[in-house]
């Protein structure tokens, strides 16, 4: 999705669409605390086919009571806290993997460089990350491919 982790922290599931394509971000969960996007801008943003089957499983697994319970939360149904997370769940993960060290916001810039480098329109992927077209541009104009911009005329 290219969320930051504190969007994500912060994503209820009455903020994902009944049929789970697209999803809301206008809030985030950091220190303890839920507040706006950093931005101050809500988006919606369109989900992939797989993103949304997971988001489907995991209501049918967990069952949530209300849609203002979180979509991600610690194993005993607490708010994550993004410096026990990096340090607890985080690393694990990676080292299990094998996958060297890299911050937990890495998984944002890399989701927007794989969209780009698949061939996404730029100004659509700024717009799921909440960047501006000039932001986006400035951080990933090396990931715009770099192809004719002509077409055959036969």
């Amino acid at each position: 999705m290219g969320t930051r982790p504190g969007e994500a922290s912060g994503l209820k599931w009455k903020h994902i669409s009944a049929d789970f394509r697209s999803v809301w971000i206008g809030e985030s969960y950091s220190r303890g605390t839920t507040g706006s996007t950093k931005t101050k801008k809500a988006r919606t943003v369109n989900l992939s086919a797989s993103v949304s089957k997971m988001l489907q499983a995991r209501k049918e697994r967990l069952d949530p009571k209300s849609d203002d319970e979180l979509v991600f939360t610690t194993c005993t149904g607490l708010p994550i806290d993004d410096r026990n997370f990096r340090r607890r769940a985080w690393t694990t993960v990676l080292a299990q993997l094998g996958i060297p060290y890299r911050k937990p916001y890495t998984t944002r810039k890399t989701a927007a460089s794989h969209a780009i480098d698949a061939g996404a329109n730029y100004l659509e992927v700024a717009q799921a990350l909440g960047h501006d077209p000039q932001t986006m541009h400035r951080h990933y104009a090396e990931s715009i491919q770099k192809g004719s911009v002509f077409v055959s005329f036969e």
